[in-house]
């Protein structure tokens, strides 16, 4: 196949007729074709470098932010106020009564942080004599930073004044204006000189009467669970540190649930 020149192409074609033309197109039509091939491709490159190169940049999100925690660390704490003329006409009649050992302007209404059986604190609620103010709170913060367990601590009177009542739902209580249990003459509890702790778990025990009744497995003080009282634990230790007695170590009973305090101008018997 020969190549003619594009100026001899047209003469040509006017001259011998219409076959001239196919070598020029072939020419042409290569041509083109390679300048496809070729050109398009690298045009095309060109446009994804172009792309890539202007392509804003991917920034990775920044890490959130590490906070420092610290644990939950729970405080007690503590109130004493004297007896509102709202709580004095609750207990009137109630827990306290004409003739009682203590007036009503010597009791104080005590909130104190203890702990629950699930594990969370919680703000109970006692009566006590004013003399005595100081050693329930330092006891009860004591008791506190070891965790020891309160089951139940609200006011008598929620229970009508009934110390068997009380006592069977394992209420911590103090001031009751009541006899002794088992004889006459008035109990450290009618002064508010006197606490029972978890009075399920640490009944009262002779060889005749256990108060109250169901408590029979905790007549046998071992193994000690929460919120069992033991000779020498954060209980007893910290309530004898202050001169205070515990019916667990008397010899013809067992009040294991009773601390009384015992100053000398008032009666020392009675539970």
């Amino acid at each position: 196949m020969h190549d003619f020149p594009a100026t001899n192409l047209i003469s040509s074609n006017r001259s011998t007729g219409w076959t001239n033309w196919i070598p020029a197109v072939h020419r042409i039509s290569g041509v083109m074709t390679l300048f496809l091939f070729v050109v398009m491709p690298l045009s095309a490159c060109s446009t994804a470098v172009s792309a890539r190169q202007s392509a804003p940049p991917v920034l990775k999100s920044p890490p959130p932010p590490v906070l420092k925690t610290t644990p939950f660390k729970p405080e007690f704490t503590s109130n004493a106020t004297q007896i509102s003329s709202k709580l004095a006409q609750e207990i009137t009649g109630v827990t306290w009564k004409r003739g009682c050992p203590v007036p009503i302007r010597d009791l104080r209404y005590l909130t104190l942080s203890v702990w629950g059986m699930n594990g969370q604190p919680y703000q109970g609620e006692l009566i006590v004599h004013s003399h005595v103010v100081h050693n329930i709170i330092s006891v009860f913060r004591r008791m506190f930073t070891a965790r020891f367990p309160i089951a139940k601590m609200k006011l008598i009177h929620n229970y009508n004044g009934s110390d068997d009542a009380s006592v069977a739902d394992n209420n911590t209580s103090a001031f009751n204006c009541r006899d002794v249990v088992g004889g006459k003459g008035w109990s450290k509890h009618a002064y508010g000189l006197a606490i029972d702790i978890n009075p399920f778990w640490n009944p009262y025990v002779t060889r005749k009467r256990l108060i109250p009744p169901k408590a029979t497995q905790y007549v046998k003080r071992t193994p000690i669970r929460p919120g069992m009282i033991k000779a020498g634990d954060v209980v007893h230790r910290n309530f004898l540190k202050r001169g205070w007695e515990w019916g667990g170590i008397w010899r013809s009973v067992k009040d294991y649930q009773h601390f009384q305090y015992s100053p000398k101008k008032l009666p020392r018997k009675g539970r």
